[in-house]
C-alpha cells in the first residue's frame, strides 16, 4: 500500500486531508484530538479544519501576529477549537508539552501536525509528556534520505533534516514512518501493523519524490542557497533537461516532461536499490 494515494483536499492544498483522513479511520480515533502548529488562518492549507468539522477538539498554534488575528476571527465563538499565539519553542515556557498543558491537560492527543518551515524535527524532539498516536510533520524530502543531520542555523532555512535523521528520532521515541513526501507521516509502533505499507526508507523516498515531482526545482533551489546538493534530485533534474527550462518555466518543465520524469525517478531508484 501506497499512503501517498489516498490524497485528497478540502482544505489542504498537497493531499493531506486524504492522508490524514485515511490514517485516523484506519486507527480507529475519530473523532479526536488534534493541535497544529503554525496553523496560519486555520484554513487555506490546514491540516486540522477538516478534522474540527467532523466533530474533533482542535488546538491552533501560530506566532505570526496577521495570520493569528485572522486564525481568531475564522473560529471565533466556535466550539471546541483553542487558539493560541506564540512559537513551540526548543526551551523555556513554551515548550510543546507546556503549552498543551495549558489547553488540554493530561488529554490524549491522537494527532499532531507540525509545519513551521524550519525547526520541525528539533521542536519534536522536545515532545516528553505528549506523544499524538499520529504525526504530520514536514520535512524528509529535501536533502538525501541518509544525509548526516545538519546543524540547526542550516535547517532552520527550511531545510529540515533528512529522512533518515527523522526516522531514527521517531524511532526512538516510539513510531513508526508511514508515507514521506514533502510531509512525512508517523504513528505509533503499536498501530503500525494496521497499515500494509513499506518498512523500506529508500522506496518511500522514491514514492514521495513521483507524488511530488514538481516540486523537485525548488528543493533544489533551497538546497543551493544553502550551498547544500542532493545527487538524487540533481541527477533526475539534469536527465529530464530542466536546465534548458529555468526556473522561470519550471511548471512547463513539470507538465511537458512529467512522464519522463517519473521514468527517472524510478530508474535512481532501481540504480540505489541494486
Amino acid at each position: 500500500m501506497d499512503i501517498l494515494q489516498k490524497r485528497w483536499d478540502k482544505y489542504t492544498t498537497r493531499g493531506n486531508d486524504g492522508i490524514i483522513d485515511f490514517i485516523l479511520r484506519t486507527v480507529g480515533v475519530y473523532p479526536g484530538i488534534a493541535i497544529e502548529f503554525g496553523a496560519a488562518d486555520g484554513i487555506r492549507g490546514s491540516n486540522t479544519r477538516n478534522l474540527w468539522e467532523n466533530g474533533w477538539t482542535i488546538l491552533l498554534i501560530e506566532a505570526d501576529k496577521d495570520q493569528f488575528k485572522k486564525l481568531s476571527k475564522n473560529y471565533d465563538k466556535c466550539n471546541n477549537v483553542f487558539c493560541y499565539r506564540g512559537v513551540v519553542s526548543l526551551s523555556g515556557d513554551d515548550l510543546f508539552d507546556n503549552i498543551v498543558d495549558r489547553y488540554l491537560n493530561n488529554t490524549e492527543i491522537n494527532f499532531c501536525s507540525i509545519d513551521i518551515d524550519g525547526l520541525d524535527l528539533e521542536v519534536f524532539e522536545t515532545f516528553q509528556k505528549y506523544l499524538p498516536k499520529v504525526i504530520c510533520i514536514e520535512g524528509g524530502q529535501t536533502l538525501h534520505p541518509y544525509h548526516e543531520r545538519i546543524p540547526n542555523d542550516i535547517s532552520a532555512h527550511n531545510i529540515q533534516q533528512s529522512l533518515e535523521v527523522m526516522n531514527n528520532i521517531f524511532e526512538a521515541k516510539g513510531y513508526k514512518l508511514l508515507a514521506s513526501y514533502q510531509d512525512s507521516f508517523f504513528v505509533k509502533k503499536q498501530l503500525y501493523n494496521k497499515f500494509n505499507v513499506s518498512s523500506n526508507l529508500l522506496q518511500l523516498y522514491f514514492d514521495g519524490l513521483k507524488a511530488s515531482s514538481h516540486r523537485l526545482p525548488f528543493i533544489q533551489k533551497c538546497l543551493s542557497e544553502c550551498k547544500l546538493k542532493n545527487e538524487i534530485i540533481d541527477d533526475i533534474l539534469l536527465v529530464t533537461k530542466y536546465h534548458k527550462y529555468g526556473w522561470k518555466n519550471r511548471k512547463k518543465w513539470a507538465e511537458e516532461k512529467r512522464e519522463k520524469i517519473l521514468k527517472a525517478i524510478e530508474q535512481k531508484y532501481q540504480e540505489m536499490k541494486s
